[in-house]
């Protein structure tokens, strides 16, 4: 049967980002056959690159009830509805699609997205393998396949994965963000390696942009200045927990808050930013550029990146320059790579002199911890050392699966060696995943690990469950060469002493920073001999320990990691010495 022309206009219209056109015409086909599921499934599709998801819901639902053979409109719907969060449905909507068209490689790769997001790694990575095996020029499921990977703490798969993604698309700019943050979590990688790895993607990505710098028309040096802060991650999440004492008690006379929201999903914590910002854009929508000239339009002085090569970053917003000064912070471990940000915060001991050599931009270290820690309301009652009423000590360790690297799990072996009869609680999101639990069960015992003295533990199913299980714990490990850092505020806020491995770079010394903070520097050291040395005395005295537990949350709420009023007035004062700094031409 012939294509209606109108049909054929749309589809050109649609090729060419004439959503407006395209649209018109498919209406223009529906005004003809009421019941033509092309048309229907297309202004579905519209609907959703509008971000209308229910119209869009309904309209591709109706092409289905006419064509129900379709795979593309069962992979479509699918989309939709993982948008809206539906991920059980959406994951029904992929299966059919699949099921229909065994061979649809953007399908399976789609599945294996929305199993991801229900922490279904395993399956997860299964399905992308499916995807790039049908079409193995397809980059988006190797690339997609690089982050399931280190979902599972796969993380040498997950970097050939990414490298993999990149070779067939050089331009796939996520997956070349995922590479650079996912070698922090490799222990196989030099500082230089990874900073050589950031400086590629600048070049490939984020040079030969040409938008001129942004200038601002009121050059005074005291005024009230207007910082826009771009993330998608003003929700319940680590970033906003530890930027809330900036926004909670900055001098409001003196410095206007924006920020620009680029994530889709939404909770009270926005709502609270929402409040206490003087304007929240949501920016999801926008493209790079587009967001660029928003920023531009509203004459911001001070731009600050929250999430440099994480998910959902917007570093091609800050290339195009749209304000005077340009900031990364707090959301990242290391340098963007891009010289179009002007300067990273940080502090002298997660960042000692020297490490800006592997820097495209200047540091600005503040005294003390770069890092504020407003300890949580609910916070359950500390509990004695569990070790009383067991009669043996409990390490753990309740960070990310992939910063478990071979040099931590050494780490951890050479603990449990030196403390017989001691045990490890292991805790993380992946272990939700059956699958992945095993497989991690089974590296951990490979790498030496005695498998019948840890313990693995998945999600709970509310924060405050989460922070209740440090009770179980008498003394926390810290993981290398990725510290954690919200897992070892959690901990000590707890009474749980912290032991960690400090490294050369950011990532291997935010447990220093934050130990040194709380005023108890000496449970880190430089090598895996003299931690080991740190957990056992640690182990070896149950009353010292009883008494670090009942006086180190007092002991941290009275830190400089818990000094909302200061920390504000040290990021503050950043803000205005880069701005003078700027009308100075330094």
């Amino acid at each position: 049967m012939a294509m209606n022309p109108l049909l054929r206009d749309g589809l050109a219209a649609h090729e060419a980002g004439n959503l407006a056109r395209a649209e018109q015409c498919y209406r223009g086909v529906l005004a003809q056959e009421p019941n033509n599921p092309d048309a229907q499934h297309l202004l579905g599709v519209i609907a959703f690159q509008a971000r209308r998801y229910e119209p869009a819901a309904d309209l591709i639902s109706r092409a289905i009830a006419v064509n129900p053979g379709a795979a593309m409109y069962h992979n479509n719907l699918g989309n939709v509805l993982r948008a809206m969060v539906r991920r059980a449905e959406a994951e029904g909507c992929y299966r059919r699609a699949v099921q229909l068209q065994p061979s649809y490689a953007d399908a399976q790769t789609n599945l294996g997205t929305v199993l991801r997001d229900q922490a279904k790694f395993a399956a997860a990575v299964e399905a992308y393998e499916r995807a790039a095996k049908i079409n193995p020029s397809l980059a988006e499921a190797h690339g997609n396949l690089g982050t399931a990977l280190k979902d599972q703490g796969r993380i040498d798969e997950a970097i050939e994965a990414y490298r993999r993604a990149i070779k067939l698309n050089p331009k796939y700019v996520d997956a070349h963000s995922n590479l650079c943050y996912t070698l922090h979590f490799s222990d196989r990688y030099a500082p230089q390696q990874i900073f050589d790895e950031h400086v590629r993607w600048a070049k490939e990505h984020a040079s030969g942009i040409a938008s001129p710098p942004a200038q601002p028309d009121d050059r005074s040096p005291g005024r009230r200045l207007r910082i826009g802060f771009v993330s998608p991650d003003f929700r319940e999440h680590p970033v906003a927990r530890f930027l809330w004492p900036l926004f909670e008690q900055r001098d409001r006379s003196a410095f206007e808050f924006v920020c620009y929201a680029g994530g889709d999903l939404t909770d009270a914590v926005t709502d609270q930013y929402r409040a206490s910002a003087d304007a929240f854009h949501v920016v999801a929508p926008l493209s790079d550029e587009q967001l660029a000239k928003l920023v531009r339009s509203h004459a911001i002085d001070i731009l600050v990146d929250l999430t440099g090569h994480t998910n959902n970053g917007r570093l091609i917003t800050f290339a195009h320059r749209p304000a005077p000064v340009q900031m990364t912070y707090l959301g990242y471990p290391d340098t963007t790579g891009t010289r179009a940000i002007n300067y990273r915060i940080t502090d002298e001991i997660a960042d000692p002199i020297g490490a800006d050599r592997l820097h495209a931009e200047a540091l600005l270290r503040v005294f003390g911890c770069f890092l504020c820690y407003p300890l949580p309301r609910d916070l359950p009652p500390v509990s004695p050392p569990p070790a009383k009423a067991n009669g043996h000590i409990t390490f753990g360790s309740f960070n990310n699966l992939g910063k478990i690297s071979a040099t931590t799990i050494r780490f951890w072996s050479a603990v449990l060696a030196a403390m017989p009869g001691s045990r490890m609680i292991i805790k993380t999101t992946s272990f939700g995943d059956a699958p992945t639990r095993e497989l991690a069960r089974e590296r951990f015992a490979r790498q030496g690990l005695p498998v019948e003295r840890f313990e693995l533990l998945g999600p709970e199913r509310s924060q405050s469950e989460h922070i209740a299980t440090y009770a179980r714990i008498d003394i926390a490990l810290d993981t290398y060469p990725y510290n954690g850092t919200t897992t070892t505020c959690e901990a000590l806020s707890m009474g749980v002493p912290v032991v960690s491995l400090v490294g050369p770079n950011h990532c291997a010394r935010v447990g220093l920073s934050l130990l040194t903070a709380v005023g108890h520097a000496e449970w880190a050291a430089q090598s895996q001999e003299r931690c080991v040395e740190i957990a056992s005395s640690l182990a070896a005295d149950i009353a010292a320990l009883v008494v670090i537990r009942a006086q180190l949350r007092q002991a941290m709420a009275v830190s400089t990691l818990c000094d909302a009023t200061g920390f504000a007035r040290k990021i503050e004062q950043v803000f205005r010495d880069a701005w003078q700094s700027y009308l100075r031409g330094t």
